[in-house]
């Protein structure tokens, strides 16, 4: 089959492949990337660096696609890659070594990190030898200019090697960078010519400016370079040897690897000259320990202790676990450490991809992680606790840790909510003896312990004012911070006249969503027929099962459980409808519907946390007043159109992710 590689009009991607020499590797590599699942539109241009391979021109001439561009001189790797990304047409240029083959979505998943964050320049691919064994996992820099390749010899699969990382470079092997960025801040500099640094400095460079570089795991590429050198593991592990890295790169095969020396000296002797201030500010020493030194040293690490990763789309809760994550992920290097190792991929990737490292993967058991614990923790500036059955798993160990490795590191406690104060107030709704007997003994188990964990935490994180106000009043602690639930206002769009009925979402692992829907089918239903008020709510939720079997599909009620598009279903109905009659917090749910701009119906206890919510939805705490709410969302369009937009405007100015970044850097700038 004659080869062809893919050609856009308007590429979305210059894929600059610069070669001298090595045909036969060019050739797999042309193949790969013909042959890779990847939907970005490219175009691939080869440049020829004065091959004197005869076959090397009358071969790749004739490849159907390829922009074939050879040089009348040898101008050795830097200006040769130069003047191959000053050609391109492509928002984004690929910097792809010939010795490499490209692996499915190589490019997609690169392009993906340029919308996650902020200020990308560049983002490079994880490397792998052709016999499975990673090569590099981004690079880390130290102060004097010598370099680790990450994760070298390694198994790719470990969790160390598998999360969006910011990192000091990524080889230029294969390096994604944004083409108007590359512009402004001014290609690779030919005084490092013909190599040696000029990757490495560049993405500094971009650095000292405030862009990022990126390391994407899921992004594969295969790396056929050094493999010779690559049996001796003791001796190569974690370790880069500058000769075996860039001799395919710029250097002729009939010169000599040891003229390679002097501009490996040399280069280092420049960039550290020119870059001393960055070295300074993101490297650590070469003798500092690996889990020191694989962040930036402008990121303080903080360890964020939780239950699972976050079911972002079966609860209120873990949605904001998920966003709290990614705010924290902007100032410091964050680690997610939970007590149940379920790797669903689709929480995971989602994790993962925010920046954010997760012990978690196929191999590790809770032995590996407190193993992990015991030798990274005096790393970390900041211990984070969330929920009061994960401080109470990790307690005695933390403690223990510390007091042997003589730390103190700061502990903060993110209750999520005050969960005895959601039992106590549940006690007064419970009617049969042995369930109110269970109920009260949680409120006392409740209480003790996260009192407890308040106490000996430096700081403590609530939901809502209430809450901090009565933890001050109390005086359980002196330090507390409103972290409320996070979300960017995305209205529904649908028109008033094309939504019909009412919405209930909710975790019905949620004893609160359980009683709230069984009371509407027992109290507010019978008053729907008696008024013939011809209208449903239909129910969204995990667990939908544990409702009771007698709450069936009828005229006033519908089933839908579990539903992963939740877009679709705020365009459908007129507004939500939770009548809570217990709880603590903030409502996940009420903010959610808010941020949607669907108009709401609850009660005092539904829209806790918030300020005059009079103002923003129709508050109804018996039957009656619920039936007259309903009737009124019914024949008013302006009240409708009034509480979406004032819903939209207060999340906005109180829960929107810029909002709690304000908070995150105080707390940062207070608490380190």
């Amino acid at each position: 089959m004659k080869l062809k590689v893919p050609k856009s009009e308007k590429p979305k991607v210059s894929i600059v492949i610069p070669i001298y020499n090595q045909l036969k590797l060019t050739l797999d590599c042309l193949n790969s990337i013909q042959n890779a699942n990847d939907s970005t539109p490219v175009e691939v241009i080869l440049m020829d660096d004065n091959s004197p391979d005869p076959k090397v021109q009358s071969t790749l001439s004739q490849v159907e696609g390829l922009i074939y561009v050879r040089n009348e001189q040898n101008l050795r790797f830097v200006k040769n890659v130069n003047k191959g990304a000053k050609m391109a047409k492509g928002e984004y240029v690929y910097f792809l070594n010939n010795d490499t083959k490209v692996t499915d979505h190589y490019l997609e998943t690169c392009l993906e990190l340029f919308k996650r964050f902020d200020n990308v320049f560049s983002v490079g691919s994880k490397l792998i030898y052709p016999d499975g064994r990673l090569q590099e996992a981004g690079s880390i820099l130290h102060t004097d200019a010598t370099g680790i390749n990450f994760g070298a010899f390694d198994d790719p699969d470990h969790f160390e090697y598998n999360y969006v990382r910011e990192v000091h470079y990524c080889s230029a092997a294969a390096l994604l960078v944004k083409k108007d960025l590359l512009k402004k801040i001014g290609w690779f500099d030919e005084d490092f010519s013909p190599g040696y640094y000029d990757d490495s400095e560049l993405q500094m460079r971009a650095k000292k400016l405030g862009y990022l570089t990126l390391y994407q795991p899921k992004s594969v590429v295969i790396h056929y370079e050094g493999m010779s050198h690559g049996k001796d593991k003791d001796k190569f592990k974690n370790r880069i040897s500058f000769t075996q890295k860039l001799k395919n790169k710029f250097i002729q095969k009939d010169k000599p690897v040891a003229n390679l020396k002097p501009y490996q000296l040399e280069n280092r002797k420049k960039i550290l000259k020119k870059r001393k201030a960055e070295f300074e500010k993101y490297c650590y020493d070469a003798s500092d320990p690996i889990g020191k030194k694989i962040f930036l040293k402008t990121k303080p690490q903080l360890f964020f202790f939780e239950d699972n990763l976050p079911d972002f789309d079966k609860a209120s809760g873990s949605l904001r676990a998920l966003n709290l994550l990614k705010i924290l992920q902007k100032e410091f290097s964050v680690t997610l450490i939970t007590r149940n190792n379920s790797q669903n991929l689709k929480y995971y990737d989602e994790v993962t991809q925010s920046g954010i490292r997760v012990l978690i993967d196929k191999n590790l058991n809770m032995a590996d992680i407190y193993d992990f614990v015991v030798k990274n923790i005096e790393f970390a500036k900041v211990l984070v606790f969330s929920r009061p059955e994960v401080f109470a798993f990790f307690y005695d160990f933390i403690h223990k840790t510390l007091k042997d490795k003589n730390l103190e590191i700061p502990i903060v406690y993110d209750t999520v909510d005050l969960h005895f104060l959601r039992f106590n107030m549940q006690l007064q709704f419970i009617e049969n003896r042995h369930e109110k007997d269970y109920i009260q003994k949680m409120f006392e188990y409740h209480k003790a312990l996260e009192t407890l964990f308040i106490t000996e935490s430096n700081e403590t994180w609530v939901v809502t004012l209430d809450e901090k106000d009565f933890l001050l009043k109390n005086k359980f602690t002196k330090n507390v911070r409103v972290l409320s639930n996070i979300i960017d206002p995305s209205p529904s769009q649908s028109p008033y006249e094309k939504r019909k009925d009412m919405l209930f979402i909710g975790s019905f692992g949620h004893e609160p969503n359980v009683d709230a829907v069984e009371y509407y089918y027992n109290e507010i239903v019978p008053l729907l027929k008696k008024e013939k008020i011809n209208i449903k709510l239909h129910v969204v939720g995990s667990q939908i099962e544990r409702l009771p079997s007698d709450i069936q599909n009828n005229k006033f009620i519908k089933l839908h459980g579990f539903v992963e598009n939740l877009d679709e279903v705020f365009e459908k109905f007129l507004f939500a409808f939770y009548p809570l009659r217990f709880g603590a917090g903030i409502k996940g749910k009420v903010t959610q519907a808010m941020a949607m701009g669907l108009p709401i119906i609850t009660t005092n206890i539904g829209a806790q946390g918030l300020e005059n919510p009079d103002k923003l939805m129709l508050i109804a705490n018996t039957k009656e007043e619920m039936i007259k709410a309903i009737k009124r969302y019914l024949k008013s369009k302006s009240l409708w159109n009034s509480n979406r937009q004032n819903s939209i405007k207060y999340i906005e100015n109180n829960f929107s992710f810029q909002a709690t970044h304000q908070q995150i850097i105080q707390f940062k700038n207070e608490i380190i």
